[in-house]
């Protein structure tokens, strides 16, 4: 018996930001699409494949490269092309075809006007699956799309196009066929998403995928400095979960390059399917109860001790930044972060009076 495994890439950068028909149009990966194929990786590395086939549109490609895989191109598993709508953003074609969009919500297998044909589709995607299973041995991944992989999957199920069609398979799906003697069987549930533990090695790599080396060396700061705090306060008999600080520390800036940079790295986290690291990324601009010593506060307190990679204490990085808040909101929001920020050390030295929170001389 051979495992195979079907893989929908990650979520797409879309232009302009807006929700488009998405077919032969080839976008890249997204900051949240590239997190959410990295999440793949834990997954594929334990397992020994026989080889990793992609479909020859980038955002394809850049799943397999961060699940960090080699990918094999197969034209065979590109997507659907959607004829006269691809490319375009729903709004435009509901103005352009608003009988046809309105009946294709309820009836998805019907086809926009010039789209590939459902059973050509069907036929190139399983003749690149027979293509790939007749040149190898052992377990194989085919990482696509999810039109075509639906068709491929429908069919060889023996569903219907109606059942077919409402296949959930989500950006950065996984659906698990056993294959044995010319015969295809689904391995539990269609479309499962990997939800790893977010261990260092996984965040580090993570970072990588979206953050300048720059970020990412700040957030390897911060975690550190964090840890140390979190030491610090077991031995003196304050215990916080140290795989929750770990996780929020290093991925605190994950989303540094765009703008409301801890809300939106906390939507990308809670997106992934992890809300706890959420919320303490979301919370490092700002604590909801600086009052309490918890995870967040570690986190917040860390990174308000480092500047860049360097441990510089709280008052010096204030008074580095404060410089650069040019707007009486700017400056608002400078004055609440360096009182939350003090607040949280006092609370450190009254549970740990040993614990490290002034820089030293060396």
């Amino acid at each position: 018996m051979r495992n195979l495994y079907f893989i929908r890439h990650g979520d797409v950068e879309m232009p302009g930001g807006q929700r488009r028909c998405v077919g032969a149009s080839d976008y890249p990966l997204s900051a949240l699409g590239r997190l959410r194929a990295v999440l793949l990786a834990p997954g594929f590395e334990s397992r020994e494949l026989g080889e990793v086939f992609v479909s020859p549109l980038s955002r394809a490609r850049e799943t397999a490269e961060l699940m960090g895989a080699r990918g094999v191109a197969l034209p065979g598993l590109r997507e659907a092309g959607m004829g006269e709508w691809d490319g375009l953003t729903f709004e435009e074609i509901r103005e352009r075809w608003p009988e046809l969009f309105a009946r294709r919500g309820k009836e998805l297998w019907l086809l926009p006007p010039g789209a590939e044909e459902a059973a050509e589709v069907l036929a190139r995607y399983m003749r690149a699956v027979e293509e790939a299973l007749a040149c190898t041995h052992g377990d194989l991944a085919f990482v696509g799309h999810r039109s075509a992989t639906r068709l491929f999957l429908g069919h060889v199920l023996g569903m219907d196009a109606a059942a077919a069609a409402k296949l959930e398979l989500k950006y950065g799906s996984v659906t698990h066929l056993e294959y044995e003697d010319g015969r295809f069987a689904l391995h539990g549930r269609a479309g499962r998403r990997p939800r790893p533990e977010l261990l260092p090695a996984l965040c580090h790599r993570m970072l990588a995928a979206v953050a300048p080396e720059k970020v990412a060396a700040h957030c390897r700061a911060v975690e550190r400095e964090a840890l140390r705090l979190v030491c610090s306060l077991a031995a003196a008999g304050v215990w916080l979960d140290e795989f929750a600080v770990s996780a929020g520390a290093l991925l605190h800036d994950v989303a540094r390059t765009e703008p409301q940079h801890a809300r939106r790295g906390a939507e990308y986290l809670t997106e992934l399917g992890y809300p706890r690291v959420a919320d303490i990324v979301r919370q490092h601009h700002g604590l909801d109860a600086p009052g309490e010593l918890n995870e967040a506060a570690v986190v917040f307190l860390a990174d308000k001790l480092v500047q860049g990679e360097r441990f510089v204490g709280v008052e010096a990085r204030f008074a580095a930044s404060e410089a650069r808040c040019l707007t009486p909101e700017a400056k608002a929001a400078h004055a609440a972060q360096l009182a939350q920020a003090r607040q949280v050390e006092k609370l450190v030295r009254q549970a740990a009076p040993r614990a490290r929170i002034e820089p030293t001389a060396f």
